[in-house]
């Protein structure tokens, strides 16, 4: 069975997403060290994390409605 266009992408950002935002907390907050200023934080997590669970949902998403799409075509084709 084929895979539906864009669906190796939407894997990749979803292979992406979990590490990228586990490894943000290991970023400095700002007060962390005094001669650096660190990450800015926004209800406790960086810009970076949020654009991360953005990008993990919308993959999902992504996978969900071409796996939808792919199963649509596959049965309107078959006898």
């Amino acid at each position: 069975r084929r895979m539906a266009p864009g669906s190796l992408a939407a894997l990749i950002g979803l292979a992406y997403a979990p590490p990228r935002f586990a490894l943000d907390f290991l970023r400095l907050a700002p007060g962390d060290h005094p001669s650096l200023h660190g990450d800015a934080r926004y209800a406790g997590l960086t810009p970076a994390q949020y654009v991360c669970a953005a990008l993990f949902l919308a993959c999902a998403a992504a996978l969900v409605v071409g796996a939808r799409r792919s199963n649509v075509d596959t049965n309107a084709r078959e006898p």
